[in-house]
């Protein structure tokens, strides 16, 4: 049965994929994307029992690696990325060179147990094909739901209120937005927030001054008003407008949890910005994504008024357009070979792929800038002879060093 499924499976794939075998029934490679491991279980009552061999995972682990649960039969695959099992499985203790992993069912969800942890609503991953790298990956991502421990003994459990660890960032600018008897640990949230995302900002504070000097590349102050209140009533534009001209700053940034609508209307006529700090969380949350250049968040700051989540949507446009474009340099390596073709061939065959993949075509132009991108001196993927084009590596090979470099460039600090 282990292995019909295991076939079964490997024949939805193959409709979209190349499929090669690395080591016997349980571990292929797909095009040159993405390795996966297979791991099978009958039906244990609702319960699925699995093995994850340690040296498989770390051996794989760095080449854009899956493990798919097959719970009993082929309509119920729980596909996980090696990186959000790695976080899960951390930590836990290995038997006989293997995680002992159990997925049960309960209330419809699919819950994946861990050994002295607790129990992860793996459900997202139910049947999600997707093998695309997560640096590429574009639109819906699933993710690990609800976690329910193991429930510690009394002595064990941490008194209430307490605190274990450091806090995140966002964890900080959470909880000192709502402590206003102690503003400067909100101030010194908003000026690392700042740091982060890529200006040079120092919290000045005090009284008769701006809580946050923001110099470069462009400077404006930040006034963060911590309040246990669900919005803010009432803001001194003319004391911020002193701040602002004694340290010639270009504009105001009022950051709170809410504004009343008259605030948000004195803003506009006061040419001053708001911004709540939940569309703080989700601007960071897209620069840690894909940093963007200071310059763009700028344009958005400075906007006067009320800024908003729908006011980030074209740096989400232009993140998803960089890795269109990469997810298209991808598509373009796999489908080249040794074979010197001229881009009117190269294109009509990847418009062939295309159609039968049901992805989006890809200009004549893109082609274009993607074949000079690949025969540059540094990615030197693609060679150019008489305006034709070909691999210098076998296509698996070629991918593999694309994504090498774009990891060096990422760790190179």
């Amino acid at each position: 049965m282990a292995k019909q499924l295991k076939r079964a499976i490997l024949q939805l794939l193959e409709k979209r994929h190349n499929i090669e075998v690395i080591a016997g029934e349980s571990v292929f490679q797909l095009n040159s994307r993405a390795v996966i491991y297979l791991r099978y279980s009958k039906d244990h009552n609702g319960k699925y029992y699995f093995g994850i061999t340690e040296t498989d995972f770390k051996k794989y682990a760095s080449n854009n690696f899956f493990i798919l649960f097959i719970c009993a039969d082929e309509n119920n695959v729980i596909v996980m990325p090696s990186n959000d099992l790695e976080k899960l499985i951390v930590d836990s203790k290995v038997a006989s060179g293997q995680w002992k992993l159990n997925i049960f069912v309960e209330n419809n969800k699919f819950y994946l147990r861990v050994s002295g942890k607790g129990k992860f609503d793996v459900t997202d991953y139910l049947n999600y094909y997707d093998f695309t790298p997560m640096e590429f990956r574009k639109g819906y991502i699933p993710k690990v739901k609800d976690f329910i421990p193991v429930k510690k003994p009394k002595e064990t459990v941490e008194e209430k209120g307490k605190v274990k660890g450091i806090l995140t960032l966002e964890d900080r600018l959470k909880t000192s937005l709502r402590d206003s008897e102690n503003p400067d640990n909100f101030e010194n949230a908003l000026c690392e927030f700042f740091n982060e995302i890529g200006f040079k900002a120092r919290k000045i504070g005090g009284p008769g001054d701006t809580d946050v000097l923001v110099e470069k590349p462009v400077s404006f102050i930040v006034d963060g008003k911590s309040t246990k209140s669900s919005s803010i009533s009432r803001i001194n534009f003319t004391r911020l407008k002193q701040h602002k001209k004694s340290h010639d700053a270009d504009f105001i940034l009022v950051v709170s949890v809410g504004f009343d609508p008259a605030v948000i209307r004195d803003a506009e006529l006061e040419e001053s910005s708001l911004v709540n700090v939940k569309t703080l969380l989700r601007l960071l949350e897209i620069h840690r994504n894909l940093p963007l250049s200071p310059h763009e968040y700028v344009a958005i700051f400075s906007k006067k008024g009320l800024i908003s989540d729908e006011d980030l949507k074209p740096l989400e446009e232009k993140i998803q357009e960089i890795k269109l474009f990469l997810d298209n340099v991808l598509f373009i390596v796999e489908n080249l070979d040794f074979k010197s073709k001229n881009i009117d061939v190269i294109r009509g065959g990847l418009d062939a792929k295309c159609e039968l993949m049901k992805r989006p075509f890809i200009s004549k132009k893109e082609i274009e800038e993607i074949l000079k991108f690949l025969s540059s001196n540094i990615i030197n993927i693609v060679e150019v002879k008489d305006s034709k084009y070909s691999l210098r590596y076998f296509p698996s090979q070629a991918a593999a060093r694309f994504r090498s470099l774009l990891k060096l460039l990422y760790f190179q600090g």
